[in-house]
């Protein structure tokens, strides 16, 4: 098992996971909820389905939660001017509040919870880690 990587992704994951530290607890965000409002932040007036291909889930799994963020306030949707058919997603300004602290409160977490790595191995980390991931994405 010691020769897995996946063993030891998943054991680093519940080193480094935020939403199981108490202060993330003041959100009340799920971790999808977190992943959307940090993607729009960065992407406003993306589509769902750019969305949905962003945090890795598919289309009808994604209504849910942008039905819940949308009852919280926390993002707008508008109809594409071009093509009806298509709605794109922003977040309200109660939206980037609450992800500008949320994002900030993981990363303290994130960076207590990786310590022991220096900046270098961290950053090293995250390029191996993404490598894996767009290989299976099909943008490596």
């Amino acid at each position: 098992m010691h020769q897995l990587i996946g063993y030891h992704c998943r054991r680093a994951f519940l080193q480094v996971e935020p939403f199981s530290d108490p202060r993330m607890a003041s959100f009340a965000l799920r971790p999808a909820d977190f992943a959307v409002l940090s993607l729009l932040s960065a992407n406003p007036g993306i589509s769902q389905k750019q969305v949905a291909q962003g945090i890795g889930v598919a289309p009808p799994n994604l209504a849910p939660v942008l039905e819940r963020l949308e009852a919280r306030k926390l993002l707008a949707r508008q109809r594409s001017q071009s093509d009806g058919r298509i709605q794109s997603f922003s977040l309200t300004a109660e939206g980037q509040q609450l992800c500008a602290r949320a994002e900030e409160t993981a990363l303290r977490i994130e960076g207590e919870a990786a310590g022991a790595l220096s900046g270098d191995e961290r950053k090293t980390l995250l390029h191996l880690l993404r490598k894996l991931y767009a290989a299976q994405d099909g943008v490596a």
